[in-house]
């Protein structure tokens, strides 16, 4: 059984059959491992941001395309930074859909030839999807710090983590943590100078 195969199985919450289990490989184990532990992690994340807009399979499926990603792409000898780089992939991936899901239902909106001007909640389609487009500029920013600025940046301003947790994460000290806090947002003010994005 190829990776995919095997990950779009139990990403769907299939539990294998005990022979199984037995037949996974070591990488398919770990997957099942980190998908097992991780999991709730990631709905958090995802839920928070799709809740008001996705479904409940769009919610599903946004969090199956991050383990799919972070088993692809994430190198795990680096397991340390594993819950760091899944909240980042959970957080990207449920804006991206959420900017993707606002932009169809606007274009089904205007294919019926209804009103433009707010959804139903009230909120300003336009707005939000202009507001979706300074969020992902503003990730894709925090994300060319590199590591580990741009983990620090997200847990300290997206999440409220204090100085303490996020060096548990990214292993280092709290007063190393907000010096490198300091000085990683004295650099993406630098980049943003030219947007609409002021940090």
């Amino acid at each position: 059984m190829i990776k995919e195969e095997y990950c779009q199985g139990f990403l769907y919450q299939r539990k294998p059959a005990l022979h199984e289990e037995n037949n996974m490989t070591a990488e398919q184990q770990q997957q099942k491992k980190i998908y097992d532990t991780y999991w709730k992690y990631v709905y958090t994340i995802v839920f928070h941001i799709l809740r008001n807009t996705g479904t409940t399979e769009d919610i599903e499926e946004c969090i199956n395309d991050v383990f799919a990603d972070v088993f692809r792409h994430y190198d795990f000898s680096h397991s340390d930074t594993l819950k760091a780089y899944l909240g980042t992939a959970a957080r990207n991936k449920a804006l991206n859909c959420r900017a993707s899901l606002t932009a169809r239902a606007t274009h089904v909106r205007n294919a019926e030839d209804t009103e433009f001007s707010a959804i139903a909640s009230g909120e300003d389609i336009q707005s939000d999807i202009e507001q979706n487009e300074l969020t992902k500029l503003l990730l894709d920013s925090i994300q060319s710090l590199g590591e580990p600025d741009a983990t620090i940046l997200i847990q300290k301003y997206f999440y409220q983590s204090k100085s303490g947790e996020i060096g548990k994460i990214v292993g280092l000290s709290p007063i190393a943590v907000r010096s490198r806090c300091h000085r990683a947002l004295k650099k993406l003010r630098e980049i943003l100078k030219d947007t609409d994005i002021s940090v």
